[in-house]
């Protein structure tokens, strides 16, 4: 099996883009370029280096070290622009050029005052590449007489878990970022972790508040995946919703959802514990700004931010964003005694009871909120509020880089900015034309109450700079630490995985694996015995039953199966089984599969070098496997590793595909053999238009809530779970899940449960399909269990569980008993039958069990080539 073409689609994985640290090829530049010396003028040119070597001052080191840090970081960026693919939008994402979606007319009226928005934008710590974007594709040239922008990037300290090389590399990039942009803020009492979200909002916002509200209109929040079209957002508000003040108007204005929790600050700024959450309550539905962004009015920020005591902003992942909805309604909610507001099961000691809040204010506060669908949107099927991009798209949600950048350029929306994004200069610095290119905030605040210090002043020089620094005694030790903690970081950064692809591969491109018959040369017909001492005598059930007709049916069409597989960091020798007894030489006419292989991140340290290494080769060679660097490969986090494949294979239009497919790397499937089957024993079955589950069923009971936030570092923390009705789960051997109900379950809001200890992580499957279900159905009864809550409440009490969704979904389940099974072992276990005509998946084979199945005589004609 011969590797795919680098330049080919064959093992592109684009649905998962992962940040990692920049890196460089180390290469240093001489003091000098001699002509070629001989041994003795080579002996004498570095003796006369070693001579002068005190010559050099402090100054002299440290401008080095910064140059070699910056020039590997532009070269980085420059070989990445030039290796990168470029962006291949598909069908359907745009719709410009739609005639049911005219260009409006209020595009082409310009604004008699320009629109003033403070802005913030939510950040991780690690996001070098995602701020970089967010200046050059959004920020830069953005036309002063439309829109004026102060901004300010938001990014908590360092975590822990970063470890010390990591951590060190971080904080050196994020320096000299800060040296040359001055437009980050690190908030260093808060660990940048999806726990503290809702207070680095809270802080942000406190920010863009710091200059009285006569000086700004709105302040502005987004996330750093997000592509804001400011002109088109100006003139949208101008002229769609021209009778809004936001000078004297209370207004929220996003894409808003729905919610009853309310909340009350109990938790005091500086707590320690990251999951520590202010109180909370439930009352009447109200409507909240969803994570693509959201605007405040300068009236109503300011009005948040006179509240004595502050308003609640400790609130955990996932609902930091429902925060600011809880905000706006309590304003306007909490003065009526009439309403009911209530404790919740979920956050509260049982029994449930009334609750009569403190009004935030002495009056009620009835804010304006503009809900807009059409401007406000997530990128075609990128989540639950997906859209194409057209004319009055102003902000557009779940972008990459790569796809920021490209977006920027397109002919439609190029000219909505002075300039293009290539053209980027220092702060302060001007165009040919005398016009400001690209200016960051200025750090004079103009009211108390807000610790702006921590932003860089980038007003002095950069030889004071290192003048002031290199007079402590200290500094040559820390500069030759420094270097040495560089070179480990950028080695490390090197072999930490593959490099992620952002690139978008059509889907006709997307779902197509390169032909492997060209790459798999039958082996001449060998005369020897096969070596059958790894099969038990009652392994096999084909000479005992006749061989059905349904084998040898044509199919009308080939059945198209997204496929990941579940694999062990270290397991290089069963991914190399299943591509050769397995993969290689599917017949196209019957199934066209495209595969990838997951794997979580592997150990630190000695020991897990050589597994890191071993893998940089692996992806050189096959670029199958997918490493998702953001936890360990260790059995706990197997339910996380399970969500992230499914991510991958709704990664293109639901209607491209009919199953999204997950197996275990002991599973041995015959792919042409379940193809017939499926069409055989269930011809009604429509995968692309029903919710459809097929596999060997267990039943449960249990239904996860989604409550530990993603990024977390315990490998043991595990989702809350309640009791309900009876569902059946794909069990160990693998499972399908319709490319309709994936895409159900893929754009659910906040996401569904998938932090669930091995090895419940199948029922975590059966829980999402059986919640879709039941959850919406007002008759079925829901208990707590023992792990409903934290501290432990008492089991066997009557519960209301949010529904994922306002509906039922009724998802078909297929268990295909005699299709799905493990292999013959020593053990009286129900799922274990003999392989035979109908065994299409066999669970717990062995490498060498799986090469030998591929070459018997009684399947060896389903695949194009044979491995003897």
């Amino acid at each position: 099996m011969y590797p795919s073409t680098r330049n080919g689609n064959f093992g592109q994985y684009d649905a998962l883009p992962t940040e990692r640290p920049l890196r460089n090829d180390g290469s240093s530049s001489q003091f000098y370029n001699p002509p070629p010396p001989s041994s003795f003028r080579t002996q004498l040119g570095l003796s006369t280096i070693l001579k002068r070597r005190r010559r050099y001052k402090s100054t002299s080191i440290a401008l080095f070290v910064i140059i070699f840090v910056l020039l590997g970081l532009i070269l980085n960026n420059l070989l990445k622009s030039w290796l990168d693919d470029p962006v291949r939008w598909s069908p359907g994402d745009f719709v410009f050029t739609d005639p049911s979606y005219p260009r409006p007319a209020y595009l082409d009226k310009s604004l008699s005052t320009p629109l003033r928005i403070r802005l913030a934008i939510m950040s991780r710590v690690d996001e070098f590449e995602r701020r970089q974007v967010s200046r050059d594709a959004v920020l830069s040239g953005i036309p002063s007489g439309e829109v004026q922008i102060e901004y300010k990037f938001f990014v908590g300290r360092t975590p822990r878990s970063y470890g010390s090389v990591k951590g060190w590399y971080s904080w050196v990039r994020l320096g000299v970022e800060r040296w040359v942009y001055g437009d980050v803020v690190v908030l260093q009492e808060l660990n940048d972790v999806p726990q503290r979200l809702s207070e680095k909002r809270y802080m942000a916002l406190q920010w863009t508040a710091s200059v009285p509200h006569h000086k700004y209109d709105y302040s502005m929040t987004m996330d750093s995946d997000t592509f804001c079209r400011f002109r088109t957002l100006a003139r949208r508000l101008r002229h769609e919703f021209s009778e809004l003040r936001p000078l004297e108007q209370p207004i929220l204005i996003g894409r808003m959802g729905g919610h009853l929790v309310y909340l009350k600050n109990t938790v005091p700024d500086g707590n320690i514990n990251d999951e520590d959450e202010d109180f909370v309550m439930k009352g009447p539905w109200y409507s909240y700004p969803l994570g693509i962004g959201y605007m405040l009015s300068s009236n109503i920020t300011e009005t948040i931010f006179t509240a004595d005591p502050p308003l609640p902003h400790h609130i955990n992942y996932p609902s930091d964003d429902v925060m600011i909805g809880a905000w706006v309604a309590g304003l306007k909610l909490f003065h009526d005694p009439t309403i009911l507001f209530e404790t919740t099961l979920e956050h509260s000691p049982p029994p449930q009871h009334r609750v009569y809040p403190e009004p935030y204010f002495p009056y009620a506060v009835d804010t304006k909120v503009i809900d807009d669908k059409i401007g406000w949107h997530d990128f075609k099927n990128r989540g639950a509020n997906e859209g194409p991009i057209g004319w009055e798209t102003a902000c557009v949600h779940r972008m990459s880089p790569k796809e920021m950048r490209a977006f920027r350029e397109m002919e439609e929306i190029r000219q909505e900015w002075d300039n293009s994004y290539h053209t980027m200069y220092p702060p302060g610095g001007r165009t040919d034309a005398g016009q400001t290119a690209y200016s960051p905030l200025p750090t004079d605040v103009e009211a108390a109450g807000f610790d702006i210090n921590d932003t860089f002043d980038s007003s002095p020089t950069l030889k004071q700079r290192l003048a002031h620094i290199t007079k402590n005694p200290l500094f040559r030790p820390i500069v030759i630490s420094f270097s040495v903690l560089l070179t480990i970081a950028l080695f490390k950064a090197f072999f930490s995985g593959q490099p992620s692809t952002a690139a978008v591969t059509p889907p006709s491109l997307a779902i197509e694996t390169p032909d492997p018959r060209p790459t798999l040369v039958p082996n001449p017909p060998q005369t020897k015995e096969k070596d059958m001492s790894m099969w038990r005598p009652d392994a096999f059930a084909f000479a005992s039953t006749p061989r059905p007709a349904y084998l040898d049916k044509p199919l009308p069409k080939p059945l198209v199966i997204r496929l990941a597989i579940i694999a062990r960091v270290d397991g290089f020798e069963r991914r190399q089984a299943m591509r050769e007894a397995v993969l290689a030489g599917v017949k196209a006419d019957d199934v066209r599969i495209d595969y990838r292989f997951f794997v979580g991140r592997a150990k630190d340290g000695v020991e897990g070098l050589n597994t890191k290494l071993r893998l940089v080769k692996e992806n050189h060679l096959y670029n199958d496997v997918v490493v998702l660097d953001q936890f360990r490969d260790v059995p706990e986090r197997l339910s996380e590793k399970r969500f992230e494949a499914i991510k991958w294979t709704n990664s293109i239009p639901h209607d491209q595909y009919d199953y999204s497919m997950t197996i275990d790397s002991d599973s041995f499937c015959r792919f042409s053999a379940l193809a017939r089957r499926l069409q055989h024993t269930h011809p009604d079955l429509t995968p692309r238009e029903q919710p459809i589950m097929v596999g060997r069923m267990g039943k449960h009971q249990v239904y996860f809530q989604n409550t530990i936030a993603d990024g977390n570092e315990n490998d043991s923390d595990e989702d809350y779970f309640i009791a309900g009705p009876w569902y059946k789960y794909p069990i160990g051997i693998g499972y399908m899940l319709s490319s309709n109900v994936t895409q159900t379950i893929l754009s659910i809001d906040p996401p569904v449960a998938h932090h669930i200890n091995y090895p419940s992580d199948d029922v975590m499957i059966g829980s999402w399909i059986g919640g879709l279900r039941y959850l919406p159905d007002p008759t079925a009864v829901f208990n707590t269990t023992e792990r409903s809550s934290a501290p432990p409440s008492p089991a066997h009490l009557p519960v209301h569980p949010k529904p994922l969704l306002p509906y039922i979904v009724n998802t078909t389940v297929v268990d295909d008993k005699e299709g799905w099974h493990d292999v013959r072992e020593e053990s009286t276990k129900d799922t274990e039958r003999p392989i035979g005509w109908d065994s299409v998946c066999i669970h717990r084979m062995k490498v060498e069990q799986m090469r030998s199945l591929r070459g018997m005589e009684e399947i060896k004609g389903e695949w194009d080539a044979v491995l003897d």
